[in-house]
């Protein structure tokens, strides 16, 4: 029977795995010919053209190149492009030079419009950056191609339906982005025009070549964004706590200059970093699956708000609260209220000492036993993401690479060094824990644990700690539930719901953050870790 229990274990959490990462978040990729709907394949075709040649500040005459290839686009869409051109800029990497933005607008077939969609991409690439002592040059193809590329489907499909529109559309593709985002400050500076009755903005972005495109970012006061996204959006994937992490990197988008006065989103591909801003963002490293997902995701919100008569009001989006939103595989994007949040958060508290009053005999709980175990837990995870900072320090010291929290970049094998490092501290706290004698006492300071740092989470990223308080919370439900209704089925339930949120954040999280913050996942990743193992000694050691 113990068997069976856990081989039915394993394949609960290997099923959850497979959730993970067989590519659900993905659409099906469109033929080129396929005018049904955005094809990834028809904006393969302009980022062939855009990633020619690496054309970042300090070449003027690739980026004019670009420049003249992405203004003809335009017209040929029926537009009329004005190149904006800023005369001896003072340049951090090119010293004084011309910059030159790219601005258009599309209005109804109507006539003028109240508010408009504004798409903003930067058509600049990365200019030279090392990579173990040998300086490379970004083609581009990625970043910015990506939002390039991206932006001209769109509008190319919105056209189609140009009779329909009761918004208008805008498009921006700005210049030296890379460069302390130069073409955005002039343009917020100089042409307020451009983003006068903007209504929505998306800047799309790319942070690496694959993966799924990220919603990563929104505006402040992200409740009706987020309603709109979660209504409209296809395979959604996003997460309130980037954004608070994203705050926390060294990295910028145009967005960031405009966030904070009009309503939008910030798009990006994650994984892949190796390649970022080095001469592998080329085409051959293009993944189509990843350009399909941001239209699936953008596309359809941009038709609703150029057809629907509800946006023309320009400040339609703005608001003063924000939501709590996270993607778990399969069950789809949940997005609450920052107040309900609150009632879950304080709802889980309460379910803690209900479930302690439940168990307190049977199990022979002591306040002083639960305390001592959570405090042990605590010391094991510290120990643990102390290990992990020694060891991913010691994997860029020897792929000769400079160690950051939030960057680090190059390192050999450094996915394999990371599962690696969780498997084995994953054994070592399972080894503890069966020498220590898992019971009700064990269980409920890992639980209270959780709870205790997830309550400290909320603190301090504004109430995004559903990474921690899910795995717990359901957990609590568990024990609660079989209290009344004896079932193991209610532990497995559990079990897969902790590790669906599990791995999907983490990876996420990875992707983002790099080895350089292996201890800061490990940490977290490992409390996840020992609820998981909590769950399999209720299962197999003492649950009566």
């Amino acid at each position: 029977m113990k068997r069976f229990k856990c081989l039915l274990l394993i394949a609960v959490f290997l099923i959850s795995a497979l959730f993970v990462f067989s590519g659900i978040y993905y659409p099906k990729i469109r033929k080129y010919d396929d005018f049904s709907g955005f094809s990834a394949h028809r904006v393969h075709e302009y980022l062939e053209n855009i990633s020619k040649e690496p054309h970042s500040v300090i070449r003027p005459e690739e980026r004019a190149a670009v420049r003249d290839y992405l203004c003809g686009r335009l017209k040929r869409l029926g537009g009329e492009p004005v190149v904006i051109k800023y005369d001896s800029v003072h340049d951090k990497i090119a010293g004084i030079t011309d910059l030159y933005n790219i601005y258009t607008k599309f209005e109804p077939a109507c006539g003028d419009a109240s508010s408009y969609v504004l798409l903003i991409a930067h058509y600049d690439s990365r200019y030279w950056q090392d990579v173990k002592g040998d300086t490379v040059y970004s083609f581009g193809a990625a970043d910015d191609g990506y939002g390039l590329g991206v932006s001209l489907e769109l509008a190319d499909l919105a056209l189609d339906y140009r009779d329909e529109w009761k918004q208008g559309l805008k498009i921006l593709f700005t210049d030296a982005e890379e460069s302390n985002l130069g073409g955005m400050r002039l343009a917020v500076m100089r042409n307020p025009e451009i983003f006068e009755n903007t209504g929505l903005v998306f800047n799309i972005e790319a942070r690496g070549a694959k993966g799924p495109a990220l919603l990563f970012e929104t505006s402040p006061g992200n409740s009706k964004l987020m309603k709109y996204y979660k209504e409209h959006a296809r395979y959604p994937y996003s997460y309130s706590l980037t954004s608070f992490v994203y705050k926390a990197m060294p990295n910028y988008t145009d967005f960031m200059l405009v966030k904070d006065s009009l309503p939008g989103y910030n798009f990006a591909v994650i994984d892949n970093l190796d390649i970022y801003h080095t001469d592998k963002d080329n085409i051959d490293n293009v993944s189509l699956r990843s350009l399909q997902h941001y239209g699936a995701q953008i596309e359809p919100m941009v038709k609703e708000y150029l057809t629907n008569g509800e946006y023309s009001d320009p400040d339609y989006f703005k608001s003063g609260k924000d939501s709590i939103f996270y993607t778990i595989p399969v069950l789809g994007m949940p997005l609450v209220s920052s107040a309900v949040w609150a009632v879950v958060n304080v709802f889980s508290a309460l379910l803690f000492v209900f479930a302690y009053m439940l168990y307190a005999g049977e199990w022979k709980l002591r306040a002083g036993k639960i305390l001592l175990s959570g405090l042990k837990d605590l010391a094991f995870l510290l120990l643990s993401a102390a290990a992990c900072f020694a060891v991913s320090y010691m994997a860029a010291c020897f792929s000769g690479v400079e160690f950051k929290i939030a960057d680090t970049r190059y390192v050999t094998w450094s996915g394999a060094v990371f599962v690696c490092a969780l498997l084995l501290f994953t054994a070592c706290y399972a080894w503890m824990s069966g020498r220590r004698r898992t019971d009700g006492n064990h269980v409920f300071g890992t639980i209270g644990l959780a709870l205790i740092l997830s309550y400290a989470m909320y603190m301090i990223a504004g109430g995004d700690n559903f990474f921690i308080l899910l795995p717990a919370l359901s957990f609590l439900i568990a024990l609660t539930a079989d209290r009344f209704l004896k079932s193991t089925a209610w532990y497995y339930m559990s079990f897969f719901l902790a590790a669906l949120v599990s791995i999907s954040f983490y990876y996420i999280a990875y992707m983002a953050l790099t080895i350089g913050s292996m201890s800061i996942i490990a940490f977290f990743a490992l409390l996840d870790m020992a609820l998981l193992y909590s769950m399999c000694a209720l299962i197999f050691c003492f649950r009566r």
